[in-house]
């Protein structure tokens, strides 16, 4: 039994990890929901709602695991990498002062960040229980549906949202140019913000 008393090292790791991903996929409802509110791009807010439903789906996959009883029993915290990338995305979105594909690159960027955290730990996951169907099964499906929002980031990204960010940003760079650190060689090149 993985989550036993008396579990051995490997198993108890099994069980945290398990039991911090599920932490993530609670966490991370919340800022979903922000950022699905707060994004302009309509595919971009349907990636996000996407994503939504996938995490409702993901946490009653993780809850249905063979001793997952004993892992919520347990006292698992969000992990502080995932806390600390929901607490910047937060606070980048609070801060941006335009809106539209400005903060839709917020989003995306903070967002794939958080992705590719836990597409880290499930893979992980998968590999090192591919001997056990039932929870191999699990972490591969939650791994292709965080590969596959990943690519659908990337793509909107890449094919909309960078685009309309950077038009402006041009513009504003023939008309101000403020450098990062007084180099007059540029070694360093233009420092531009959306914020």
């Amino acid at each position: 039994m993985i989550g036993s008393g008396n579990a051995l090292p490997l198993q108890r790791l099994i069980y945290n990890e398990i039991g911090c991903l599920l932490r993530s996929e609670e966490a991370l409802l919340e800022i979903l929901l922000v950022m699905q509110r707060r994004a302009e791009d309509k595919l971009l807010k349907n990636i996000l709602n996407s994503h939504f439903k996938d995490k409702m789906t993901h946490i009653q996959l993780l809850q249905s695991l063979p001793d997952m009883i004993v892992y919520q029993k347990q006292e698992v915290k969000i992990p502080g990498g995932m806390t600390s990338l929901i607490r910047k995305a937060d606070l980048l979105m609070q801060r941006i002062k335009r809106s539209g594909a400005a903060r839709d690159v917020i989003i995306i960027m903070q967002l794939q960040k958080m992705i590719h955290y836990k597409i880290a730990g499930y893979r992980c996951m998968f590999n090192l229980l591919h001997h056990n169907p039932a929870i191999a099964s699990v972490m591969k499906t939650i791994l292709d549906h965080e590969v596959e929002i990943d690519l659908a980031l990337t793509a909107v990204a890449s094919e909309s949202v960078n685009h309309k960010a950077v038009e402006p940003e041009q513009a504003e760079l023939h008309t101000h140019r403020s450098w990062r650190f007084n180099d007059e060689s540029n070694q360093y090149g233009i420092y531009s913000s959306f914020f």
